[in-house]
């Protein structure tokens, strides 16, 4: 049912051996804990806010802030402060949470109160402890043994209910019409209840895309400020972008091959700052530049594309601003209707400006490695 979680999961079971380090890497800065590692137990005293990757989590000492956590194993054993935004496999709530709780894993149990509203998805969530706020509850099988002070949507293909079960709002039921719930009078009376169909939970797999308006007003939207800074590129820069322009009409694969070892180096270079630990606040601004750098790049390759197009079939040269502002808008469509193809417009888009990136990486730095 919940396909959308699946993937949500999957990503972070994923991605969270990419944070985790063979040994436990770890900076706190005015009571805030970064820590990373295969397995991480925070148990320090005093922390504020808590943020955590990793294989296996276990949060053991109380914090008085949030607890960001993501890892395949999550438990919490002491008391949190703020909220926690906890997203895994398997996810265990042992202690309350004064404030809200966001949660999304393949198991979720929830043992400790929560003080706010209640947001979890699972393919199985158990619910055992009281909620103070609202709750949003989706899943294949959902366990509610706990009061819910205000409303609750629940969206699920079997639920329970256990000892305790109470919810003192509306409730908003989506389930299958062929297999109806009954809800308990004890749980809420029935004029409380809203059923509605499965088909109809608000779940990632059923949102509605834009129209075909707005998805032609959006192309256009991009395809104008694209070429606006296209044309700002190359009015400002000219003797700039006919050097770029010569260096790519030198050898295309040589500016490509360049610009990968660029992004290659910045990117690098940040993942090496975050395993020394003593970088990692620098790492975010290597990133950064690495960002601006791409942007800066394939906005070089689309006014060079727009220039070649306009003096190949125009026999035009881009010497006044009118004429640089047609290379641009030139360039700029011809290069978003070639993102736009399936599967190798992402290729199109990276080539670009990887393009652009070596062109300015050989003006700047002049390496003579193969010249």
């Amino acid at each position: 049912m919940i396909r959308a979680l699946a993937l949500i999961a999957g990503a972070v079971l994923a991605f969270a051996p990419a944070f985790a380090q063979p040994r436990d890497g770890s900076f706190e800065s005015g009571g805030d804990l970064f820590r990373g590692g295969s397995v991480v137990i925070v148990d320090a005293p005093g922390l504020r806010d808590v943020f955590s990757a990793g294989g296996r989590i276990d949060l053991a000492s109380p914090i008085a802030g949030a607890a960001h956590l993501a890892g395949r194993r999550i438990e919490t054993r002491a008391e949190i402060g703020g909220s926690l935004y906890a997203f895994g496999q398997d996810i265990r709530v042992d202690a309350p949470v004064a404030a809200s709780a966001s949660l999304a894993g393949y198991d979720v149990t929830i043992l400790g109160a929560i003080g706010g509203n209640l947001r979890v998805a699972g393919r199985t969530v158990a619910l055992r402890a009281p909620v103070a706020g609202s709750a949003l509850i989706a899943g294949d099988t959902v366990e509610l043994a706990a009061a819910i002070a205000g409303d609750a949507s629940i969206a699920a293909e079997t639920l329970t209910f256990g000892e305790g079960a109470a919810i003192g709002g509306r409730l908003t039921l989506y389930s299958d019409p062929d297999s109806p719930i009954a809800v308990p009078a004890s749980v809420i009376p029935a004029e409380r209840i809203d059923s509605r169909p499965l088909e109809d939970r608000p779940m990632f797999e059923h949102m509605t895309g834009p129209g075909p308006a707005a998805l032609l007003l959006g192309f256009t939207v991009g395809v104008l400020i694209l070429a606006a800074f296209a044309t700002l590129a190359g009015a400002l820069a000219p003797r700039g972008m006919a050097r770029l322009s010569a260096i790519i009409n030198e050898g295309r694969f040589r500016a490509l091959g360049y610009g990968f070892l660029t992004q290659a180096t910045l990117i690098g270079g940040a993942i090496l700052l975050v395993v020394t630990i003593i970088g990692v606040f620098l790492s975010p601004f290597v990133l950064l530049a690495s960002l601006l750098l791409g942007a800066v790049g394939y906005v070089a390759a689309v006014y060079l594309l727009g220039e070649w197009v306009v003096t190949r079939f125009g026999a035009l040269e881009a010497d006044t601003l009118p004429e640089h502002a047609l290379a641009a808008l030139a360039g700029a469509l011809l290069a978003s209707l070639l993102v736009l193809i399936p599967f190798l417009g992402w290729f199109v888009f990276v080539a670009l400006s990887l393009t652009g990136v070596g062109a300015i990486a050989i003006a700047r730095l002049r390496p003579r490695y193969g010249v």
